[in-house]
């Protein structure tokens, strides 16, 4: 048997490709050329070389034993083999790389036939194992040591990976060292894809190990700058805190009457009387300016210094000018407080005309007084204030002094006509009960039939609605024909029954909770206006009523003030492109200096034509136009050149800002503009008459801002406001009311009612009886005492009996 062991001629035999042939040598010659004569016809157009080699690891003694054994058989004579291949001579090494190429691309059967003699397993494919296992092993720990290197990770751990690599790398080498004779190319092949592939995925490892520190990193600059963000918004809100307190103290000091002395106005503005030059205005002004933030790229520097000095300074201002008479308490609620120190004062005042007996009540006068005197002058927390005059009214009621209780007058009735009171009294409130019961669904069904008139429902609709809008009066503390008027009043606007029974609601609230709204009629009224105005859908009624609740409790103007501004002006400002809640806040800054809501709403009316030199319109709402501009053009040329500020959107000016846009930007740049053009804006922007109003809404254009920040927080706040009414006594007397109109609804139509009526038809029969009878008594006791009197005189009595004394009738009558 001979075997091939890639062992080739002298030639360059780089590209050849050893094909392994396995020959049994104990057969004939004629069966041995029939056994390759596939392959002849195969190749015989390729010339072929074949090398006859031998395994290497079998001694030469082997093969000699093993070719003498076979010889001395007798089976062959000579071992030679000869193969008929044609090799052409004169192109030996071209057809020679052509042939073996072909080959490589060819499967090759040899049938041998059956194998007498199995060799045995070549030594050489375990040591072959044993170095593919030490690649795996290899390229794992390339792998690890890649990733540990790559993710940081314990040095310890690293060392015992690249010791273990190491140690592994030497045992290939002596390995390969050893084998690499025997090795076939495919064997080469497969260790050095290994290699790559190790190579490659720890590469791999590396990458992504850089991308993960780079992540790494940008997330710690991404921290850094929310830290930054952080600073600066917290910076930002403790500036405009202080601001807001020093521009308070400003208005307060200016706008409140009490605190108009020489010695107040002279420390705060100095001798000039404007702040400008001395006084502790300019100096907290400048303080401030230290921690005004004028890079967003980094934080105010020695921010906490400055800042605490300027609060060292606020403090021992307030100190001061509570020497001077001047309560400086905290001011972001001053203008708040003077509506609802006056809220309180009215209140007081009407308490203390309800007390006829004066001299009587005087510990009452007394604390009366003292509260008008605090309100009257802003002094002290408003909130305890209107605390301690809720508690005198209720002293008030309860000693009598107002108006007098039912257990009084019970009591008064029952001393003066005890003999008639009980029966009198139950008779009266039996008829008014009934009275009130049949008022009250008179009115229901007076409301009922009016919403009839303005929707087209079935009965069973208006049924459940009846129903519906029973539940929704007694959660809201409405009565229910108001809730039914208002119901028809939004249908008569073309609104669903299901859609006018929800602005309904929301009116309802309004009127509950709004300073100034008496009654949801007046609430629906507004809500239409705005809606209107601002082409807002039903749905958006709860958002319009949460923004007046908001930015009424919480800026100088109430939400009744709100809304009859905005009756005057929303289809204006809507036109002007501003949004409800831009007009709102602009509402509200311009009323915290003119405390006049009609006013304010001409004004922001007049200004959004100016705006958008709208002659035609302004005229038909009867504005002045002497002062427009005669074209949007001008208008836009001369407020740029004056302000810097351009009113329109685009540069082709084919869309306007809108007017809280505009006035926002000029407000910030107007520090900045000199008096004569302060006067030329404020003309353009209003006209001479509306020149204050302008130059208000511009210089507070912060409480604007702040507006605009209630109305963006205003989520939920009407419903909270009046969940806390409802909780209180007046919210569940309300409540008290609806429930007994939805009892006097059910009952009506029943039985009952029928039982009343018919009792109290029988006591005043029986009080009428009573009376009638009282009446004959006289008559009877005076025919009897005659009777009496004859007989006794006649004799027919004897002993005094039937003696009667006359005149004992007359005290007896």
């Amino acid at each position: 048997m001979a075997d091939n062991t890639n062992t080739v001629s002298s030639a360059d035999t780089s590209s050849v490709t050893a094909i392994k042939v396995k020959v049994v040598l104990d057969t004939s010659k004629a069966e041995l050329d029939k056994q390759f004569e596939s392959v002849k016809e195969k190749y015989k157009n390729s010339p072929i070389k074949l090398a006859f080699g031998l395994n290497q690891n079998e001694t030469a003694k082997n093969i000699n034993t093993a070719l003498r054994s076979m010889i001395s058989s007798g089976k062959i004579i000579t071992p030679k083999v000869t193969l008929d291949v044609k090799i052409d001579q004169s192109k030996v090494t071209a057809q020679l790389k052509k042939a073996m190429a072909s080959a490589a691309k060819q499967t090759v059967k040899v049938n041998t036939g059956s194998v007498k003699n199995s060799a045995k397993a070549n030594s050489s494919d375990d040591e072959f194992q044993k170095l593919y296992q030490l690649e795996q092993k290899r390229a794992k720990l390339l792998v690890d040591s890649a990733a540990l290197t790559a993710n940081g990770k314990k040095e310890s751990e690293l060392k015992a990976v690249n010791d273990e690599l190491t140690k592994t790398n030497t045992q290939m080498k002596e390995l390969y060292k050893n084998i690499k004779n025997v090795l076939s190319e495919k064997q080469k092949l497969q260790l050095t894809n290994m290699d790559s592939d190790a190579q490659f995925k720890a590469s791999r490892k590396t990458l992504n190990g850089t991308d993960n520190a780079t992540q790494e990193l940008k997330k710690q600059q991404k921290a850094t700058e929310d830290d930054l963000k952080r600073t600066l918004k917290q910076q930002e809100s403790i500036y405009e805190n202080r601001r807001k307190q020093i521009q308070a103290l400003e208005n307060y000091a200016k706008n409140n009457s009490n605190y108009k002395n020489s010695n107040i106005q002279t420390y705060l503005y100095g001798e000039d009387g404007t702040g400008n030059t001395s006084g502790k205005i300019k100096e907290l002004r400048e303080q401030l300016s230290l921690i005004e933030n004028t890079d967003p790229s980094k934080a105010v520097k020695d921010f906490d210094k400055n800042c605490k000095a300027l609060d060292g300074t606020l403090n021992s201002t307030s100190q001061h000018l509570k020497e001077l008479g001047f309560d400086f308490r905290d001011l972001k609620q001053a203008n708040v407080d003077m509506t609802k120190f006056k809220s309180v004062y009215e209140r007081a005042t009407k308490l203390e005309n309800s007390i006829s007996n004066k001299s009587k009540y005087s510990f009452l006068i007394d604390s009366i007084n003292g509260i008008k005197s605090a309100a009257s002058g802003c002094e002290g927390d408003v909130t305890e204030l209107s605390a301690r005059l809720s508690s005198l009214e209720v002293e008030a009621n309860r000693c009598g002094a107002t108006t007098e209780t039912l257990s009084q007058k019970l009591s008064r009735l029952f001393k003066e006509h005890f003999q008639t009171a009980v029966a009198m009294y139950g008779v009266a409130m039996v008829k008014q009960g009934l009275r009130e019961v049949y008022n009250n669904v008179v009115e229901i069904d007076t409301s009922m039939t009016n919403l009839k008139k303005v929707t087209n429902e079935t009965e069973s609709a208006y049924s459940s609605f009846l129903s519906s809008a029973s539940s929704q009066a007694r959660e809201l503390g409405a009565s229910i024909s108001d809730v039914i008027d208002s119901t028809a009043e939004w249908s008569r606007l073309g609104y669903t029954l299901d859609e006018s029974q929800e602005l309904a609601k929301w009116s309802t609230v309004l009127s509950n909770i709004g300073d100034g709204i008496d009654s949801a009629s007046d609430a629906a009224s507004y809500l239409v206006s705005i809606l209107k105005g601002f082409r807002m859908e039903a749905d958006e009624v709860e958002h319009v009523v949460n923004v007046l609740n908001s930015v009424g409790n919480n800026e100088p103007i109430s939400e009744s003030g709100i809304a009859e501004a905005l009756v005057r002006s929303a289809s204006a400002l809507s036109a002007a492109g501003n949004s409800f809640e831009e007009s709102v806040s602009l509402i509200s800054a311009a009323n915290s200096v003119l405390q006049d809501p009609d006013t304010v709403g001409t004004t922001l009316k007049t200004i959004s034509m100016y705006l958008r030199a709208s002659k035609t319109d302004a005229e038909a709402f009867g504005v002045s136009v002497d002062d427009m501009a005669d074209s949007v053009s001008e208008l836009r040329s001369e407020l740029k050149s004056l302000t810097g500020v351009d009113i329109m959107k685009d540069s082709a000016g084919t869309e306007f800002k809108s007017t809280y846009q505009i006035l926002k930007e000029i407000s910030a740049v107007w520090d900045k503009l000199t008096d004569v053009s302060k006067a030329n804006v404020t003309e353009m922007l209003g006209g001479k008459r509306n020149s204050n109003a302008v130059l208000s809404v511009i210089e507070q254009f912060s409480i604007a801002e702040k507006s605009m920040e209630d109305a963006a927080n205003s989520s939920n706040s009407a419903m909270t406001e009046q969940e806390r009414m409802m909780d209180s006594i007046e919210g569940r007397l309300k409540r008290l009311n609806a429930s007994f109109e939805k009892f006097s609804n059910d009952v009506l139509s029943s039985d009952l009612v029928k039982f009343f009526v018919t009792l109290a038809t029988k006591i005043v029969d029986a009080a009428d009886g009573m009376v009638n009878l009282a009446g004959s008594i006289p008559a009877i006791t005076a025919a009897i005492s005659g009777v009496l009197s004859v007989m006794q005189m006649s004799g027919k009595l004897k002993n005094g009996a039937g003696k009667v004394n006359m005149p004992s009738y007359i005290c007896c009558v």
